[in-house]
């Protein structure tokens, strides 16, 4: 075709004008070369004819060989823009097109740009898969674009790795990794809180590990400790691949002291540090209320964590002795270190097997259930016992009385608690609080069950919110079962207790057993109690924490309370640092009974009550009722 094209061009030219007949001689080729343009045109351009001399055949049929071989060569090209054969040692560049020669803009180099074409991929390649490519002679600086190679996948040091080791490629596509954010966690008393937090836990989602990650950026994004806070942003734009951000925090500070704070440190650390006392020649750390080492500055570095929630509290001592606690209610919830701690109590997976659930409230209507609950005890509002300072507002009887200490909101029923208003003390008798309770006593009373609260507990001075059981008909022992108790100020000690009245009369109780080393007024947690024959089971957050046996168990029929008291002797009094409103965040309310007999006899059958006069217990909780004969005339006739 390139001969034809030539002879085309030369017209009715006289072989006897040719100056040699060898295409392929040397001076052939000098004199070619002298008779061709210098400058090549671009592909695909026309070229002008200069009217100079004309074209010898033989030049045209050496002309048309090597275009014929230039041709040829280009339909071998690669497409990284190697060659795959020669012609005559010579490449593309050597070919320039005569001045001379007239060929029409429609002819262009043909087949080169062809061959290049066909040998591209007809669709462009993904770039996350990995590509094979042909060992290099040199060492390889780089690696392709999105590698998402075996090292990419799992460890925290590859957020900013995209393949093999020694990668570039993050200049071809920057991470988008974010740093982490803070919120606030839970905790509970196996700090593991998985279903006992009025938020997410979450901070327990990880981001995906191994080839999914890769679907983002190829910037690792995965399942290791360090890496959990990294969020990966998809490349494609399609939200369904994005990874979550998995939320931790690092940074925690008391409530209740200033300057008091925890963190979480790169290395797997908390570091605790708070105020340093001028007087003070060193500091005991307790944590979870047992004390944990000494130390000499205003700092400790925490080494020997899991992942739980460390409660801490500083004591200072001075030359003399003198100890004082001067920092109270730090909580540090340590996530994300893929440590569990293994002597960390195990719940009990059991506990309400065989068991129906009989009555329940989870206070998600926005209002308080009438057919439910009563709004005073049985006594009325108006008897005041233990010297305390609340005056319970009976809501439902008194819907007009001022102040509705009942509020809803996300499913969860706060009893607040305020000072009194000047203009309803005469209502309150004169009392300085105002407050509110529970009662089931008219709606559901039972022997022998689970029954459960999920609260959080108010913090201040003075403030005493309590979950019971409380004996229906005042015959026989008149029990007491306190499933929990709180001193508003003792944050991180809730207190389990029962009690009951002997034949003469006399108040008789067990020690107000603490369970310790959380704050109970951080976060929401289940308190409950399994009742059964001569047996008192306490739990919190499904743990046992404490049990008794007595044949003075209660044997009768029993109803729930829920309130906040205010002040008297056991809680003392609110004072200028208990900050007001305060609330007792209910959750739900749960009772459940067993659906067969119980087939074990009383632990405590045939033996005699260990239980002591309420008098010769230090600390004990007071009795909740007050003497029959104080109950105004108007409530002795209730059932």
């Amino acid at each position: 075709m390139a001969l034809s094209l030539m002879l085309a061009a030369c017209g009715t030219e006289s072989p006897s004008q040719s100056t040699t007949g060898n295409s392929t001689g040397s001076s052939a080729s000098v004199s070619a070369q002298a008779e061709l343009s210098t400058t090549p045109p671009a592909l695909g351009s026309a070229t002008e004819v200069a009217p100079r001399e004309t074209l010898t055949l033989s030049d045209a049929q050496e002309l048309a060989a090597r275009l014929e071989a230039a041709a040829a060569t280009s339909a071998t090209l690669q497409p990284d823009g190697g060659t795959g054969g020669t012609s005559d040692g010579d490449s593309t560049s050597d070919i320039a097109t005569p001045a001379d020669v007239n060929i029409p803009a429609s002819t262009t180099q043909p087949e080169a740009a062809p061959a290049i074409a066909a040998a591209l991929p007809d669709t462009p390649p993904n770039p996350l898969a990995v590509v094979e490519e042909a060992p290099d002679p040199a060492p390889v600086e780089s690696v392709a674009e999105n590698d998402t190679g075996p090292d990419s996948d799992s460890d925290a040091d590859a957020a900013s790795d995209l393949g093999a080791e020694g990668s570039t490629a993050a200049e071809n596509e920057p991470a988008t990794t974010q740093p982490p954010t803070t919120t606030d966690s839970d905790s509970a008393l196996d700090s593991t809180n998985d279903s006992d937090s009025n938020t997410p836990s979450d901070s327990g989602v990880e981001a995906d590990s191994g080839s999914d990650a890769a679907t983002d950026t190829g910037t690792a994004s995965n399942g290791s400790a360090d890496n959990e806070g990294d969020t990966a942003t998809n490349a494609g734009g399609d939200d369904s691949t994005l990874n979550m951000p998995v939320e931790r925090q690092t940074r925690f500070e008391s409530r209740n002291t200033a300057g008091f704070t925890g963190e979480l440190l790169d290395n797997e650390t908390v570091r605790v540090r708070w105020p340093a006392d001028a007087g003070a020649r060193g500091y005991n750390v307790y944590r979870d209320a047992d004390y944990h080492t000494t130390v000499y500055t205003n700092e400790y570095i925490d080494d020997g964590i899991h992942d739980r929630s460390y409660y801490y509290e500083i004591q200072a001592f001075d030359f003399d002795e003198k100890f004082t606690t001067i920092a109270i209610g730090l909580t540090v919830t340590v996530s994300g270190l893929g440590r569990l701690d293994p002597d960390a109590p195990a719940k009990n997976a059991d506990l309400l097997s065989g068991y129906d659930l009989v009555f329940a409230d989870e206070f998600d209507t926005g209002a308080l259930d009438p057919t439910k609950w009563n709004t005073a005890f049985l006594w009325g509002p108006d008897v005041t016992i233990n010297s305390e300072e609340q005056y319970y507002v009976d809501i439902l009887r008194q819907p007009d009385f001022g102040f509705d200490p009942f509020t809803f909101e996300d499913g969860v029923m706060s009893i607040n608690s305020i000072p009194t208003p000047t203009e309803l003390r005469s209502k309150a008798r004169n009392q300085p609080y105002l407050s509110g309770l529970i009662t089931s006593y008219d709606a559901f009373k039972f022997t022998y069950g689970y029954a459960e609260v999920r609260a959080r507990m108010p913090y201040g001075k003075g403030l005493w919110p309590a979950f019971w059981l409380l004996n229906a008909y005042y015959v026989d022992d008149e029990p007491e079962i306190d499933i929990v108790e709180f001193i508003g100020d003792n944050q991180d000690t809730a207190y389990h207790t029962y009690h009951y009245y002997d034949a003469n009369g006399e108040l008789r109780s067990t020690k107000s057993q603490p369970t310790t080393g959380t704050d109970w007024t951080a976060d929401f947690h289940t308190y409950g109690v399994d009742w059964r024959p001569g047996l008192l089971v306490y739990y919190i957050d499904g743990i046992e924490v404490h049990r008794f046996s007595d044949p003075k168990v209660s044997r009768q029929d029993m109803y729930i309370i829920a309130n906040t008291a205010l002040g008297g002797w056991w809680a003392g009094s609110p004072d200028e640092t208990t900050m007001f409103p305060r609330r007792f965040e209910l959750d739900y309310i749960r009772v459940y009974r067993k659906t067969t007999a119980y087939s074990d006899p009383p632990f405590s059958d045939g033996a005699s009550s260990d239980i002591d006069l309420a008098t010769q217990v230090p600390g004990a909780s007071p009795s909740h009722r007050p003497p029959r004969e104080l109950f105004p005339e108007a409530y002795l006739s209730r059932p």
